[in-house]
């Protein structure tokens, strides 16, 4: 286990770990590559290394189900519940083959509040290249908004916002009702003091980024992610900008096939490698899905808060399912949903066209569908 030392670290960029350079320059350039040894040895997990299977342009099926342990007839009972769900495509990836794949799941849909998992990846990366310093506060950055920030507000730094925990409660783009309706009042919270599943913090991100990167999140995310792995359908017209006159910073909505989002999963399940090349900073992926927060959602006892992503609490369940201390997911509005569970070595994606049936899908009623489809292998 990587210590909480390390990883903070980790996102200050590596800037104040390391040997002076006045010291000893041959071993301040060898800092980087000890750094590599110790992730290598001490977070990759043993299964996530040559052994690993991954898609080349398409995805490998499982067949029949029963060479990985699965048992067809209650497959087979698992999708008489999802042909009676409201769902547009459900799949389940085991050791890096899909076991199910159930529906569209070469369909374009809007992934709402998915994005947010795919912005903290992409800033996990240039955080790793120094472009980003998660310390920074916002008034250093000149971030300000309709009718301005104060002070305490502009004190926060860029991971007060990975965590949701800005303090900044302005009005958003793209919120949701519930969010509106539950928004704390502005000034009743310190920066880092408090969670809140808040939309300005995601938004700001979005434009951080860009200040600091000089490309846009749906630029950096087809060039960095998308193509390294072989994602089918993705492109950058898949991403648009949403502006209210509420704030001066847009959402950043992501249309995204199931498929190419299993294939984000499953870059996840393997801390951030694809075939043998390191995409998201190992440790990233291991902080970033770490919980840092607990929630208001469902029942706060099991569902935690990362850097923009869900975390299984310890012992819990997530999604209904035992499916190790160390699942996490992305979830999105109406039923988008990528649910990880490295230990498992499962991945699954469940997405809803609510806006064409006008019928939502709980995360409830995909934690039961991942139930009888797991119950299918007899050992678990």
């Amino acid at each position: 286990m990587i210590s909480q030392l390390t990883e903070r670290r980790f996102i200050r960029g590596f800037h104040s770990t390391c040997i002076p350079r006045t010291f000893c320059p041959k071993l301040y350039r060898m800092k980087h590559i000890l750094a590599s040894i110790f992730l290598l040895i001490f977070i990759s997990p043993s299964w996530a290394s040559a052994d690993s299977t991954f898609p080349d342009t398409m995805w490998q099926q499982i067949s029949p189900p029963e060479s990985a342990g699965f048992s067809s007839t209650k497959l087979a009972e698992a999708k008489q519940r999802f042909d009676h769900m409201a769902s547009n495509s459900f799949i389940v990836v085991y050791k890096g083959k899909l076991l199910v794949a159930w529906g569209n799941i070469d369909e374009k849909l809007d992934v709402y509040s998915v994005r947010k998992s795919f912005l903290s990846a992409l800033y996990g990366m240039f955080i790793d290249s120094k472009q980003i310093d998660v310390n920074r506060s916002l008034a250093s950055l000149g971030i300000n908004d309709f009718d301005g920030l104060s002070d305490l507000e502009r004190s926060a730094c860029i991971l007060d916002l990975l965590k949701a925990r800005s303090g900044v409660y302005h009005m958003a783009a793209y919120e949701t009702n519930s969010q509106k309706r539950d928004r704390p009042d502005r000034g009743t919270a310190k920066p880092g003091e408090q969670w809140f599943y808040n939309n300005w913090d995601f938004n700001a991100l979005g434009t951080i980024f860009q200040q600091l990167t000089g490309q846009t999140i749906f630029e950096a995310f087809k060039s960095r992610i998308a193509e390294p792995i072989g994602m089918q359908n993705f492109k950058i017209s898949d991403g648009r900008f949403h502006n209210e006159n509420v704030s001066r910073f847009p959402a950043y909505p992501f249309r995204m096939t199931a498929r190419d989002m299993a294939r984000f999963g499953w870059l996840f399940a393997n801390k951030g490698l694809w075939k043998g090349r390191q995409i998201v900073p190992a440790v990233w992926v291991k902080v970033s899905t770490r919980t840092h927060s607990t929630t208001d959602r469902s029942n706060s006892k099991s569902v935690g808060y990362g850097y923009m992503w869900w975390t299984a609490r310890h012992g819990r369940r997530h999604f209904k399912n035992y499916l190790g201390d160390d699942a996490f997911s992305a979830r999105g509005n109406g039923g988008q949903y990528i649910i990880v569970a490295p230990s498992k070595q499962i991945v699954a994606v469940h997405t809803a066209d609510w806006k064409w049936t006008g019928e939502k899908v709980s995360s409830g009623a995909v934690g039961k569908l991942l139930k009888a489809v797991l119950s299918a292998r007899v050992d678990w």
